[in-house]
């Protein structure tokens, strides 16, 4: 083993060009991961600070882990009444997007349903995580009709499920016209 080393060590001394480059790269191998791994970090940092495009004029964002429908609902009653006048716009934001025409979509809550519903002149139905806890505040919206999918085919029983979504409907008595 020693004389292995001593033939190395001597190689190296009669080669110093070829010491030179090997040690150049070693070194510029080590620079260079310490930099994409410095450069990654700045990146992170630049794009948590992003706003989102469908949040562009949103001054706050609240977050609440295991938000529910009635939550953003009770907060959204509390606000119509006025208790909230500093609120300017509301809207839950659902993270998540979904494929339309090739596009991607971000899947947004029942203000921006009406505020469609009020500026086209076809028909609007809500679709899209509709179940009895949120039907009739889709349906108030001003939607021609809410399309229950998952609700009713997750449900175990879809008779029952369906029901009790017609009478959440029948007891806000919606205007599907």
């Amino acid at each position: 083993m020693k004389l292995l080393e001593l033939s190395q060590i001597r190689f190296l001394l009669r080669t110093p060009w070829s010491t030179f480059t090997v040690w150049t790269g070693i070194v510029l191998g080590i620079a260079s991961v310490v930099a994409v791994h410095q450069i990654s970090i700045r990146v992170d940092r630049s794009l948590q600070n992003v706003t989102p495009a469908h949040l562009e004029n949103v001054s706050f964002l609240l977050e609440k882990p295991n938000l529910k429908a009635a939550d953003y609902f009770s907060l959204r009653r509390a606000w119509r009444a006025g208790e909230h006048p500093e609120i300017r716009w509301l809207m839950p934001v659902v993270e998540g997007e979904i494929r339309l025409r090739g596009r991607g979509v971000s899947v947004i809550g029942v203000d921006a349903l009406a505020a469609v519903v009020r500026s086209v002149g076809v028909p609007v139905v809500g679709i899209g995580g509709i179940d009895a806890s949120n039907a009739a505040q889709v349906a108030a919206t001003g939607a021609a009709g809410v399309a229950v999918i998952r609700a009713v085919a997750d449900a175990n029983e879809s008779r029952e499920a369906t029901r009790h979504v017609f009478a959440v409907l029948e007891a806000n008595k919606p205007d599907f016209n």
